[in-house]
Formats: C-alpha cells, structure tokens, sequence
C-alpha cells in the first residue's frame, strides 16, 4: 500500500512535467518548439496557397456567371406575359409603320395619276387621230405605272421576308452560341472543381505524411524524456530516506535528555492553567449575556403595551373622524338633492374639502384630465413608420429589368402608344408611382 504523501508528491511531479512540456512548445530553441512552429508556418502556406487557387478559379467563374445570369434573367423576362406584350407592341409599331409606308406609297402614286390626267386635260388636240393615239399611250403608260407598282411591292414583300429570315437565323445562332458558351462554362467549373479536389486532396497527404513523422520523433523524445525523469525521481527518493532517516535518529537522540522532560512537564502544566483561564471568561461572559437578553425582553413588552395604547388611541379618532364625515355627506345630498351644479368629475374633491373644511392648496394647482389632453402617440408612431425604410422586396429586380427592356423598347418604336398601354398596365397592377421615369 501507497503512502498518501508518496502519491501527493507523484500527482505534483507529474503535473510539473506536463507544465513543462507545454512551456517547451513555446519555446524557439527547443526541439518541439522548432516542431510547432513548423507545423504552424506549414498550415499557412497551405492556407495562402488554397486561397490563391480558389481566387483564381472563381476569378473568371464569377465574370462568366455575372453574364450567364444576365442573359438568363432576358430570357426568363421574353418567356414571360410583360415580355410577350412589349415585344407583341413592338411588332404593332412595326406592322403600323408599314401599313403607313404602304398608304405614303399608294397616295403617291395615285397623285403621280392625277398629274398626268391634269396635263392630258390641258393638252389640246384638234385631230381624232391625235386623240386616240395619245389614249393609246396613256394606256400603255398607266400599264407600265402598274407593272413597276407590283414589282416594288413584290420587292417589298421579297425584302420583308428576307429581312425575317435573317432575323430567325440571327437569333437561333444567337441561342446555339448561348448553350455553347453554357456548355463551356460548365466544362471549365468541372476542371477547376476536379482540380481543387486534387490540390487539397495531395496537401492532406503531404501533411498527414509531415505529422507522422513528427509525432514518432516526438514520441521517441517524449520516452527519453520520461526515462531521464524517472532515474532523478529514484535518485531523489533514494536521497529523501535517506535525510529522512538521519533526521529522525537525531530527534530521538535529542528527545531522550532530562532537560526535554522538565520543558514538556512545564508546558503541560501551562496549557491547564491557561484552559481554566478561558473556561471562567466564558463563564463569566454567558452571565452577562443572559442579564443583557432579559432586560431587553423587557423593554419590548413595554414597547407593545405602549403601542396597542397608542393604536387604540388612533383608532378611536379616526372612528370619529369617518362619523364626521358620513354626516357632511348627508348635508351634501341634502343642499344637493333638487338642483345640482357640481359635476361628477368634483364631487370627490367637495366631500373632502367638507371633511376637512380647509381647502387642499395641491386641487388648485391640480392638472386636468386625461380625456381634455390631446392624445398624440398615435401621429407620431405614424411619422416614426413613415420615416422607417421600406423592407426588401424581390420584385425591384424584375422593375428594373421590365423598365430597361420598355426603355429600349420605347426608342426602337415609331408610334408609342402599345408600348406605353403595356407600361401603365405594369405600372398600375404593380401599384408602381406615376413619377416613375420609364421614357
């Protein structure tokens, strides 16, 4: 069996080498300090270089998926009923500008007809001969004047055409250079990610690999280190006993002397004397005590009696007092009873005064009711939520994105009116300010 005292001493021991095995990690000229801080300036590199690896993948992700999002935010607004109108508008402005182009080009043609009636009549000719070989030119030139109208207007038609043809295929390489791009990008975020699995995954390695090795040479220096510990503790107890033997042989030898008996008698017969000296202060104190508590139970019985005395007294007055005032109550209702002109509101106020029969300076001065004051919590919770800032709201996105396209819109089309019904039905189902500026 252990002595308690051995096992005090181990536990102590044993917490100063753990102490000083945290010391030593601190410590730069040590050898598991020079590990530690290796490890430390190992976990910032790797740190710095995962930052520079993600900062140069995302680089260009980040631009990339700026537009992708750009481009799908246009698309998702054409797919969706606002887009359709404005660009259902847009198609109106166009049809209407043809249709105007095609009026301008008829009524030129029909004045070009009126012109030449115009001279035809003015001319005058004296022989029929002259007459109808001029009908037979202006037959031929009014044939000539349809034949060139339908050619312009087949050209017109071939040129419209031409024009929607290369429209749709503008648009479908538009879309095929879109999902190639998409295509792309997705490629490039697939290498980066397979890159950075790859870069982390041989950073584990290496560190896991570095930290093996330093944990087996630590442990190997941690063995030695407790090896040498454990030879100076046997020495040291070895030492310990040792003393510990020489000391007690010459206490006993030094105990044995006739001069030690005579000190222990002498000091014991002390210790009684000065035992005794303590129990008659102690006696001698309680009695003092005992007096001290009866004299002050005493003087608490007189002061209850005194008080009930004085109660009794208050409550005899106050008695006569509620007597007094039940009965000027009484010639109050009597005064009272016919005609009154003392409000509700005053009546507490003229019972008291009777009662008293003083008037109380404090109801001069006394404030007015709380149903005359002007109640203004209300207004200003009112201008406290008006100045508060409006919460957020996903919709200013899809505002913003439907006025840019309503804005070009607006400067493709000739005539304004569709595109701006489209504008104001947003405006109006959106609950949107009229000062918007979408022109």
């Amino acid at each position: 069996q252990t002595n308690p005292q051995e096992e005090r001493d181990d536990n102590y021991l044993q917490a100063l080498i753990e102490q000083s095995q945290a010391w030593l990690k601190n410590w730069s000229d040590t050898v598991e300090g020079c590990v530690a801080k290796a490890d430390q300036k190992r976990e910032q590199q790797r740190i710095k270089q995962l930052a520079t690896i993600k900062e140069f993948a995302n680089r260009n992700v980040g631009k990339n998926n700026a537009e992708v999002i750009q481009r799908a935010r246009q698309q998702i607004f054409e797919e969706s009923c606002y887009g359709k109108k404005l660009v259902s508008a847009l198609l109106e402005s166009r049809v209407q500008e043809e249709r105007e182009a095609q009026i301008n080009l008829k009524k030129e043609i029909k004045q070009k007809q009126m012109e030449l009636e115009l001279k035809k009549a003015k001319t005058v000719t004296f022989c029929t001969f002259d007459l109808d070989k001029d009908e037979d030119t202006v037959k031929e030139k009014r044939k000539s004047i349809e034949i060139e109208n339908s050619k312009t207007n087949k050209e017109m038609f071939e040129k419209q055409k031409e024009q929607e043809a290369k429209s749709n295929e503008k648009r479908k390489q538009g879309e095929l250079k879109d999902a190639q791009l998409m295509k792309r990008l997705l490629e490039l975020e697939d290498e980066a990610a397979t890159k950075m699995k790859l870069l982390e995954k041989q950073a584990l390695e290496q560190c896991a690999a570095e930290y093996k090795k330093t944990k087996d040479e630590l442990a190997k220096w941690e063995a030695e280190y407790l090896a040498k510990i454990e030879a100076c503790r046997r020495d040291q107890e070895q030492l310990n006993c040792q003393i510990k033997k020489v000391n007690q042989q010459i206490y006993k030898e030094h105990q044995d002397t006739e001069i030690m008996k005579i000190n222990y008698n002498t000091t014991k017969q002390l210790q009684l004397e000065q035992k005794k000296q303590f129990d008659d202060f102690i006696e001698k104190y309680n009695k003092k005590g005992e007096h001290r508590a009866a004299k002050r139970e005493r003087r608490n019985k007189e002061k209850t009696k005194q008080d009930r005395k004085n109660n009794k007294t208050i409550a005899e007055f106050n008695k006569s007092m509620a007597e007094a005032a039940n009965q000027w109550k009484g010639i109050n209702k009597c005064y009272c009873d016919r005609q009154c002109y003392i409000a509700k509101c005053e009546k507490p106020r003229i019972t008291k005064k009777a009662a008293k029969e003083t008037v109380d300076p404090s109801v001069k001065a006394a404030k007015p009711l709380p149903c005359f004051q002007p109640q203004r919590r209300l207004i200003a919770e009112l201008r406290r939520r008006e100045k508060e800032p409006s919460p957020w709201s996903g919709s200013e996105t899809l505002d913003l994105q439907f006025f840019k396209n309503a804005e070009r819109t607006l400067s493709d089309c000739k005539n304004k009116i569709p595109a701006r019904r489209v504008i104001d039905e947003y405006r109006k189902s959106n609950g949107l300010n009229r000062s918007l500026n979408y022109n």
